[in-house]
């Protein structure tokens, strides 16, 4: 493969759910990191036939679907077949998941407050800019930024596109098998049909992000293993997901580019996740819960979300 290295600044920004909120429905916790050099880079081009004797490292069934869901087979061995793609590996998963109302016990400190406080006066033209053009308050953003990276010092250090293969790979009959032998033993009476279909919930959820993660790729000029975040692939400031990225990510500097690693970019790209998921100032609490809930589909987090806005002084 032939690939050139060169240093850019990471622009993503990444996301279950409905955004980013993936972790209720696997058990990884979200683990960052900061900006990484990037490769360009470009698929092999082979023949029709050469596929077959590719080792894609056990990524055969998640190749199969995402060829079913229409992208290019060669593409995708390329990208399976690289040494940098880990070999799969059992992934396990829950049948009704969901988080602990503790996950999130602590994370509302007088320090973090104070830093939140910090960033909002450091990044105030930004949030100014955000609240004029989306109509979100720029509390509500700053708690959901503080939550999800610490304003950025923790956006993940996984390899994107493996940590979303793995979730869009999870009913690879193998895997499957092997949790239904784990699951059984705690739910007695279970079916694999059940185990089967919960499976293919989650896989339905994310193979569309394996496509989208290859847009954001070829939009700014990254190779797919450029993109590093959370353990469940979300990345950037704000956490976003790849799909989330295509549909929300605003140039919040306008500086012609979008790079969710840039501060600006994050404050106005969470803003417009927010408004068009239908928050509204004039909005009843509860509306307004509605539109986090769609960023992270988790009662702890938007109650988080919540009590965060409100010791920075807003008001629901």
């Amino acid at each position: 493969m032939l690939i050139r290295r060169f240093i850019l600044k990471m622009l993503c920004g990444l996301l279950i759910c409905s955004q980013v909120g993936c972790n209720a429905l696997v058990a990884d916790a979200k683990n960052r990191s900061d900006d990484e050099p990037r490769a360009a880079w470009r698929p092999l081009g082979m023949g029709q036939n050469s596929f077959a004797r590719i080792d894609i490292r056990g990524w055969d069934y998640l190749v199969d679907r995402l060829v079913e869901y229409g992208l290019s087979r060669d593409l995708l061995h390329d990208i399976y077949s690289d040494k940098r793609m880990p070999q799969f590996s059992p992934i396990s998963f829950k049948l009704e998941p969901s988080e602990a109302p503790q996950i999130y016990q602590g994370t509302i400190t007088p320090l973090r407050i104070r830093k939140a406080q910090a960033f909002l006066e450091t990044y105030r033209r930004a949030f100014e800019r955000a609240e004029g053009t989306h109509g979100v308050d720029r509390r509500v953003i700053s708690a959901i930024l503080l939550l999800e990276t610490e304003f950025g010092a923790n956006t993940g250090n996984n390899l994107a596109i493996y940590r979303l293969s793995r979730l869009a790979g999870i009913a690879t009959p193998s895997n499957v098998d092997w949790n239904y032998e784990r699951l059984k033993r705690e739910h007695p009476g279970l079916s694999l049909e059940r185990v089967q279909a919960r499976a293919k919930y989650i896989e339905a959820l994310f193979l569309p992000e394996i496509e989208a993660l290859l847009q954001v790729a070829k939009l700014n000029g990254l190779s797919p293993f450029g993109i590093k975040g959370s353990r469940a692939g979300a990345f950037g400031i704000p956490q976003f997901l790849p799909s989330s990225y295509l549909k929300y990510a605003v140039d919040g500097n306008a500086d012609g580019r979008i790079s969710l690693y840039q501060v600006e970019d994050a404050i106005n790209s969470v803003a417009n996740f927010l408004a068009k998921s239908g928050w509204k100032e004039k909005s009843e609490p509860e509306e307004k819960q509605q539109a986090i809930w769609q960023y992270n589909r988790s009662k702890p987090y938007v109650e988080t979300i919540v009590n965060t806005a409100t010791k920075l002084g807003y008001k629901f």
